[in-house]
């Protein structure tokens, strides 16, 4: 029995230490209202999306995929999205511990190249109603797409573990993936200087 109980344990550290795609995440609440949501979002600070429109996706660039905005009811066509900044994608989860231990370090990051940047969280195989709880709580102040069904790792050369960061230049093309949790904010911004010219 301990035999088996110890090795019950690295089993568990081990999936851990991949990232979240071993994990599923809890059942889902009741559903509220597309009105219950927008209110719970701009309570808690989180923009809605980043105009878009419907575009061709570029050579290694973000699929032509259309995601609905985290508690607005619009959608976003991620090959469209208009900016003129490098964007930072960050795919997580809340029921996702290594995304959950990296929040404050996006935060850091964010407060030094915000302002160079577009930020913007994909919200995967989670309710509206927790993923808005999380952001709030971690004080995320950019906007989020769901992907409850995890469509962007099937449409993407990406692991399907989260936490996923994505580093996508000007013209749209993803010029950098970063697999797994960040440590510091030093990372992010290290990692945005080098492949996409922006700097603290």
């Amino acid at each position: 029995m301990k035999r088996l109980a110890a090795t019950m344990v690295s089993l568990l550290l081990a999936a851990t230490a991949a990232g979240c795609g071993g994990q599923e995440p809890p059942a889902a609440p009741a559903p509220t209202t597309n009105a219950d949501l927008v209110k719970s979002r701009k309570a808690a600070g989180i923009p809605d999306c980043p105009p878009s429109q419907e575009k061709a996706a570029v050579p290694r660039g973000l699929p032509a995929l259309t995601l609905e905005c985290l508690g607005s009811g619009s959608v976003v066509h991620l090959s469209g999205i208009e900016t003129d900044k490098p964007m930072i994608i960050n795919l997580w989860a809340q029921w996702c511990a290594p995304c959950r231990a990296e929040a404050p370090h996006l935060l850091s990051a964010w407060k030094q190249i915000g302002d160079k940047t577009t930020f913007l969280g994909v919200n995967t195989k989670e309710e509206q109603e927790i993923a808005i709880a999380f952001a709030q709580e971690a004080r995320w102040p950019w906007p989020h797409v769901v992907d409850p069904e995890s469509t962007l790792a099937e449409n993407m050369p990406i692991p399907r573990a989260l936490p996923v960061t994505l580093f996508v230049d000007r013209s749209g093309t993803v010029v950098f993936t970063h697999t797994g949790e960040f440590t510091s904010p030093r990372e992010i911004t290290d990692l945005a200087r080098k492949h996409l010219g922006v700097g603290s």
